[in-house]
């Protein structure tokens, strides 16, 4: 079966078969040596997953020299990187002070001014951190963990809350995407939404009532955790 597999070629690529090495059911191992390197156990500190929390995420999931099995077949570019020093610590004035927050809808994070208001919160600044993710800020550690309680306290309006420390936030944003194309016959909101999760989690669809005057595109709002432009047919 090694043989055989190890004959078949995929393009300009051939396929590389090696025995697993696993418990036989006496118990033995099997001794063969594998003909791939085998990586020490212990991973390089760079390379460990520093999970902090639902809402800090890992700093570093992959090292350095990992890429997708898509990017090892094809041969794509795996990008730049940069090392960042480990003494840089921006807006250290605003850690303990300042409430990460994730809105519910996109109507929240429109109205989110006014709710801040009618919670009693108005004095806390508002900074948008890209998608449904926000930073509250107040001007003491007291302030924001009452501000924190009263957050917890409407599930309805935010999905997650959590005194920043100074902890890596995942990234997300609102993606608006232009879809052409749609044929009238299937001009329909279920269609339109289906098209939109193929992306992302949909926040604004057009809502399609009454045949518009150009009817040739049509805007769907998808929250996305990646930056790169959306281009699909």
């Amino acid at each position: 079966m090694e043989r055989i597999l190890s004959a078949i070629c995929l393009g300009d690529y051939r396929l590389k078969v090696n025995v697993a090495r696993f418990v036989l059911e006496d118990g033995e191992i099997n001794s063969r040596k594998p003909t791939y390197p085998v990586k020490d156990k212990k991973l390089e500190e760079h390379e460990r997953a520093d999970y902090r929390g639902p809402l800090h995420g890992p700093r570093n999931v992959y090292s350095a020299n990992s890429m997708s099995f898509k990017e090892a077949f094809d041969g794509a570019s795996k990008g730049k990187s940069i090392v960042i020093d480990d003494n840089i610590s921006a807006f250290e004035d605003l850690h303990g002070r300042s409430v990460v927050v994730k809105v519910a809808s996109l109507e929240v994070l429109r109205m989110i001014k006014g709710i801040l208001k009618e919670m009693g919160l108005g004095e806390g600044s508002v900074h948008c951190l890209g998608g449904f993710m926000m930073l509250i800020s107040f001007k003491t550690r007291n302030h924001a963990t009452m501000a924190k309680d009263e957050f917890l306290g409407r599930p309805e309006l935010f999905s997650l809350v959590d005194i920043w420390e100074g902890q890596h936030l995942p990234f997300e944003r609102i993606a608006w995407i232009k879809v052409v194309g749609l044929p009238l016959c299937v001009l329909d909101d279920r269609v339109i939404d289906n098209i939109g999760s193929f992306f992302g989690t949909v926040v604004r669809k057009p809502a399609v009532k009454s045949l518009e005057t150009d009817s040739l595109f049509h805007f769907i709002g998808v929250l996305v955790g990646q930056g790169a432009r959306i281009h699909e047919v």
